[in-house]
């Protein structure tokens, strides 16, 4: 079953990123301060696979996060690009948190079989990294890191009957996809400053 289920978020992650029609997008539905109700009903395999998966994709990106916040050699929009994803990764793990406890599963300690994950060399290449190259490595970094979250959303948004679990990977592919391009456009722009 878990390895129907990394196969199927790899297929999904070589699709590719594209917004659905009918998605709100923007960083309000993340940061309203009201955490999303919690499931009564049980989560199922691939619902709770997905939410430890997911709450262990966004630990990592509040880490990487905090680097180009709390490191001098961040630029204004690295850090202004960090300060967003942080509010929002903060309060999609709150939720995900909130579901587990329901469903009576712990939060996970390890990568949870997330995509897009760093490996501990590359968190560090990038915490590591001279001013030259920290801005180009995070954007890269956060880029591959956000398609692991729009392809896991995406696997579970077709396989989940619980409204609040669809809506909230509903705007996980989008609020990620939006990044994705602006982050992409931010790894251009610094590439024709060069």
């Amino acid at each position: 079953m878990v390895r129907r289920f990394l196969l199927v978020l790899v297929l999904l992650s070589v699709v590719g990123c594209a917004q659905p029609d009918n998605v709100t997008t923007g960083s309000a539905e993340f940061a309203s301060g009201s955490p999303a109700p919690a499931t009564a009903a049980p989560g199922t395999k691939t619902e709770v696979a997905f939410a430890k998966a997911m709450y262990s994709h966004d630990r990592q990106a509040i880490e990487l996060d905090e680097l180009a916040l709390s490191l001098p050699v961040a630029s204004l929009e690295v850090r202004q690009a960090a300060t967003t994803n942080k509010r929002e990764a903060e309060s999609r793990s709150q939720t995900l948190r909130d579901w587990l406890d329901a469903w009576g599963h712990a939060v996970p300690s390890g990568d949870a079989g997330a995509l897009g994950m760093l490996s501990p060399d590359q968190v560090a290449r990038v915490r590591n990294a001279d001013a030259a190259r920290f801005n180009q490595l995070w954007m890269q970094a956060m880029i591959a890191h956000h398609r692991g979250a729009v392809a896991m959303a995406r696997q579970v948004q077709g396989s989940s009957g619980k409204g609040e679990i669809v809506a909230f990977a509903q705007r996980v592919v989008a609020t990620h996809t939006e990044e994705i391009g602006r982050l992409q456009m931010m790894l251009a722009n610094a590439a024709v400053q060069s």
